[in-house]
């Protein structure tokens, strides 16, 4: 590989890692991590299989790869019950043994973002890029700083469209309120591209919300509707924006009315003393609408 890099003047400063599961189908006896010839070997084993397949066996392949061209600088076959964020340590010392040198930047998705990893990576005088995963609190927190404020953005990038008439490929990006629990920087990033894919998978859920809604409504519009009351109709109507997962952009109102009849006490044809019971039935009526402010925001 190092002949590969120093032949044909391979770009080291950026390089891109990432794993995926290789299945196999039969036992694989022999695969059972036992050395051979002094040389150690991988197992197949269960684990999480990215082909949906929990019910084969699989090796873990970690391949890493240079941001000038994607040329494949390095790799590691794993047991495959090794999880995603228990690879990266060795891969990242491997690449600074290979490059020589620790300061190029280390790319991955956001499994190389444990406080072990990164501390890791850090001490050693090496820089990394990562996802920030949503079950770190910081995320949390950071949406929560995001409903009252605005984010500072400036163009970071821009290239053209992948197609004809496509319009540019615009990246923004803004500096965090705050950084992770252990001091690291994080930028928050806005994209055209994925800008515009979330505005169609937005209206798709508003679509669908809005018809789960009229469904709603027909439900306590029909005279055998078992919707007896406000909250059981309010109910009703959560449900139906949950199921469709709109409930961030759509506003529902109960209105109540009360309805009267008239009914003979007693069977028979009505005459000048036939006697009427009245009866009142409580009316429930929905109506919705599309949270405007909402929809414009690109972090809801």
């Amino acid at each position: 590989m190092l002949g590969v890099i120093k032949e044909f003047q391979v770009d080291c400063s950026q390089l891109h890692n990432d794993s995926t599961s290789i299945t196999v189908h039969g036992d694989y006896v022999a695969a059972d991590g036992r050395a051979r010839a002094g040389q150690p070997t991988v197992a197949a084993a269960l684990g999480h299989s990215k082909d949906h397949r929990p019910d084969l066996k699989q090796f873990v392949l970690t391949l890493t790869v240079s941001a000038d061209g994607a040329v494949p600088v390095a790799h590691r076959l794993l047991n495959g019950n090794t999880g995603d964020d228990q690879t990266h340590i060795a891969t990242w010392d491997g690449l600074a043994r290979l490059v020589g040198d620790p300061g190029f930047l280390y790319v991955a998705d956001c499994k190389l973002a444990t406080r072990e990893q990164m501390s890791h990576i850090d001490s050693h005088h090496g820089r990394f890029l990562s996802v920030l995963p949503r079950s770190r609190a910081e995320d949390g927190q950071i949406r929560e700083w995001a409903q009252s404020h605005a984010f500072d953005f400036t163009e970071a990038c821009r290239r053209p469209g992948k197609r004809k008439g496509d319009g540019d490929q615009v990246y923004w990006t803004a500096p965090a309120p705050i950084p992770t629990s252990e001091g690291y920087r994080i930028v928050w990033v806005r994209s055209s591209q994925k800008h515009a894919c979330d505005a169609e998978a937005r209206r798709h859920r508003i679509e669908r919300g809005m018809l789960a809604l009229e469904a709603v409504q027909a439900r306590l519009a029909s005279p055998r509707s078992r919707i007896k009351t406000r909250l059981a109709a309010a109910q009703a109507a959560h449900d139906a924006l949950a199921d469709t997962g709109s409930e961030r952009w759509l506003c529902f109102e109960i209105a109540e009315t009360e309805r009267e009849s008239y009914r003979q006490e007693k069977r028979g044809r009505p005459g000048n003393d036939t006697r009427y019971r009245k009866t009142t039935k409580t009316i429930f009526t929905l109506t919705f609408h599309v949270d405007d402010a909402k929809v414009e925001l690109p972090w809801v």
